[in-house]
């Protein structure tokens, strides 16, 4: 009974805050490898420009920085998972250069898990 008493309002099976469980990380994870690879992105990159999204993204990746900024070096442990590791696409969502992901996750020695929540 203490996992369903709310503690805001006191109440229990409360919908208005809710008692949910946290969504498993891995399982939405391997979910979204398997939307790379059926190419559901690849659909969504028609229509959006990260260059125009992001003021700072410049249009040429010539002008990028070498490094990574501390939030793309946030993102791109999960980015390396998402789209198995190709450095290209992950440059591009995070915008920065292929060359300094793949550096940083050779420095970070980043590899591919197997998925252990959804079959292929």
């Amino acid at each position: 009974y203490r996992n369903l008493l709310c503690r805001r309002c006191f109440t229990y099976d409360c919908n208005l805050h809710g008692n949910l469980p946290k969504p498993n990380l891995e399982l939405l994870g391997e979910l979204a490898v398997l939307k790379e690879k059926e190419g559901h992105w690849e659909e969504l990159d028609k229509d959006i420009d990260l260059a125009k999204v992001l003021d700072k993204v410049p249009m040429d990746m010539t002008d990028a920085p070498a490094e990574l900024t501390p939030i793309q070096k946030s993102i791109c442990e999960r980015a390396f998972l998402i789209f198995q590791g190709d450095t290209k696409k992950i440059a591009k969502a995070i915008g920065s250069t292929s060359m300094a992901v793949a550096t940083y996750a050779k420095e970070k020695g980043m590899e591919l898990r197997s998925p252990r929540f959804v079959t292929p």
